[in-house]
Parts: structure tokens; sequence; C-alpha cells
């Protein structure tokens, strides 16, 4: 409860910050000003919808069966990662996504399977051209979650998102 990552340099890792909750589970987390450039397996996006052993800048993990919430991830910049920021249960809830700059993503920026009471807003989101996925993947999501004010280069790279209409006025998408 109350652990902060505040700037610090996170260069050439695979994975930057792991949050896996033990069954008590993980809560008001802090991640701020930090830089995240991953190495490693960045070019392998074979069933990429399936695929939650790829690194990344900010990743979750379900194995230790515990719930996570409360967590804001802002004012960082993620370059390179495969995922960005990757969100594998609906157990992660309430997460704020918010002022972080995501470029050159190979996965995808923001990563969500299940969103729940989340949000995403005023970000920088930017895929990589030729090898990036989408610039935001949500599996499913609720009606409380929120996605605005961000600024998307598609760059030929979408986002998949369930009901994306809903949002994309909401925020200012480039092709």
């Amino acid at each position: 409860d109350g652990c902060k990552v505040l700037n610090n340099m996170l260069d050439c890792t695979s994975t930057s910050v792991i949050q896996n909750p033990c069954p008590t589970g993980i809560k008001n987390v802090e991640i701020r000003y930090n830089y995240m450039a991953q190495t490693g397996d960045l070019y392998n996006n074979d069933g990429f919808e399936n695929r939650t052993d790829s690194k990344g800048g900010v990743v979750t993990d379900i194995k230790g069966g515990g719930s996570i919430q409360n967590v804001t991830i802002s004012d960082n910049y993620f370059w390179g990662c495969y995922y960005g920021v990757r969100i594998t249960s609906s157990k992660f809830t309430n997460f704020t996504i918010y002022n972080n700059q995501f470029v050159q993503s190979v996965g995808s920026s923001i990563y969500i399977t299940d969103s729940v009471r989340n949000t995403i807003e005023s970000n920088f989101i930017q895929s990589h051209p030729e090898m990036g996925m989408y610039n935001i993947y949500i599996g499913n999501n609720d009606e409380e979650t929120v996605i605005r004010n961000n600024v998307i280069w598609n760059r030929g790279r979408p986002s998949s998102v369930p009901n994306w209409e809903k949002y994309e006025d909401l925020n200012v998408v480039f092709d």
C-alpha cells in the first residue's frame, strides 16, 4: 500500500515496473516522472491479443491471484516498449493513466484486457509505424472507463476499443 516509483531512468530493461499481486493485493501506487525504454523481444508480434508474457514499461501479472487498485501512472516517457502499460485482469481497477508520452510502441502503447473504472487521459500515444499493432487495445470496458483528451497519432496503427465511436471525438486522432 502506497508504493511510489518516481524519477527513474529505466533504460534497456525488459520490464521496468511489474505489479504481481499476492492474494492480499496491491493498492495506492504512484508511478511518475520516469523514463522507460525497453530492450528484448520487441519484434515478435505473433498472437498479440492472446499474448501476456511480453514485457513492457508498466505491466501487471495475474499469477499471484490478488487485485490491484488505485494506480496512478503519470508524467512518464515510454520509448520502444512492446507494451507501454499492460493491465491483464478485471481485478485490476481504478488505473489512472495520464500525461504520459508513448513513443514507438511495438505492441500496444496501452493494452487492457478488461477495463474497469480506468481513466486514460491527456497522453501522447504513437505506436511504431511499421511494427506497432495498436495505439490503444481494450478487450472489454465498462461504462466507467474514461478515454479523453489524448493525442493519438495512428500512423496506420488503429486503436481497438469497444464502442470506439463513443471516445473518438473526445480525443485528437491523426492518421
